[in-house]
Formats: structure tokens, sequence, C-alpha cells
């Protein structure tokens, strides 16, 4: 039952990040507390795993690896991507790309 309710846990997570990318392009401000609280959960899943499974050479290492893809990829997405004023709000395009409404860079 509750590796039933972790499961259904992650999916409603998934679910609610997918939406939320693909409703709309424009961006506002949001907060942190998601993302810090994921964080924690990790953190204390990780401490959870250790009693069973201590943290090897190999597993430290993919673990930086993975992080480091982590930052890599959110800095090429930061770097490819410009935010414009789009109807009064800030919304997104490519580089390269074409605002439909031409639009001032956001500050």
């Amino acid at each position: 039952m509750r590796a039933a309710l972790y499961a259904l846990g992650g999916l409603a997570l998934v679910t609610v990040f997918v939406v939320r990318q693909r409703r709309s392009d424009r961006y506002r401000e949001r907060s942190l507390i998601l993302p810090l609280a994921l964080g924690l959960y990790g953190l204390a899943l990780l401490r959870g795993t250790w009693r069973h499974d201590p943290l090897t050479s190999a597993s430290a290492v993919l673990l930086l690896l993975s992080a480091l893809a982590s930052v890599g990829f959110g800095v090429f997405r930061g770097r490819t991507m410009n935010l414009v004023v789009r109807e009064g709000s800030c919304g997104s395009r490519r580089h390269g790309g074409r605002s439909a409404s031409g639009g001032a860079v956001c500050s």
C-alpha cells in the first residue's frame, strides 16, 4: 500500500509539472518552496538509503555527475531563451526565433 502511495504521489508531481510547462509560455514569479521541499525530501530518502547501502565512491561520482548534468542543462536552457514582453506579461522565445509581437526584453 505504501509503495502505491509513493507511486501515485510521484505521478501527481510529474503531472503537475507537465501541465504547468504545457499550459503557456508566460513567466511569472514563482516560489522556491516546492523545489526546496523536494530537495529536502530527496536528502531524507538518501539518509534512509545509506542505512542499508553505504555510500561508495562510485555512487558519489554518479550523484555528482547527475548534479552537474542538471546544472549544465539549466544553464543551456537559460542561454538559449530570451524573455520578452508580450501583451503586458513576460513570455519566452528561442534565440533566432521570432516573437509574435516583437516586444521589449523583460527585466
